[in-house]
């Protein structure tokens, strides 16, 4: 056996097929990583929506079992004081202070048929460089951002 073969399971491999599997590699790896990273950054984003999705929901739920608006500011507070997103996908900036209906929550009791409403709205960031890449890149197709809007029956305010 010379010094530039080696035998693997009867077959010869010789260094230029070696070198052929690693530059094979390197043109392969920045794509696999790509797709890696694409994945794990979707799936932060996913999070950040599931968040904010539970929050407005817990929103709805402990809204529709109060009677006035100062209760609602309550529960808008209590829900929303320590959200935190995991990513730089989204803005949404409820209120937290005084729980005031915004441009990304609102609150409100429909008379007509004894719902509460709670509708929220989360900008996509354009500071932030991966989400602005893929919304140039998608345009206007995506939107510009993402609305959640939940109600709940009340039967508490009269």
């Amino acid at each position: 056996m010379s010094f530039n073969k080696c035998i693997f399971e009867g077959v010869e491999i010789t260094k230029t097929q070696k070198a052929q599997g690693i530059v094979e590699f390197a043109l392969v790896l920045p794509l696999f990583l790509l797709l890696v990273m694409g994945i794990i950054y979707f799936g932060m984003a996913f999070s950040d929506y599931l968040t904010m999705s539970n929050s407005v929901r817990s929103i709805a739920h402990d809204a529709s079992l109060r009677q006035t608006e100062a209760d609602y500011r309550n529960v808008v507070i209590n829900n929303t004081r320590n959200l935190s997103f995991a990513n730089d996908v989204f803005i949404w900036q409820p209120d937290t202070e005084a729980g005031q209906n915004n441009k990304y929550l609102s609150v409100e009791f429909e008379n007509s048929s004894r719902n509460v409403v709670v509708t929220a709205h989360a900008d996509f960031n354009k500071k932030s460089a991966i989400a602005n890449a893929f919304y140039n890149l998608m345009g206007e197709k995506i939107g510009n951002g993402i609305n959640i809007r939940y109600s709940m029956y009340s039967d508490v305010r009269k």
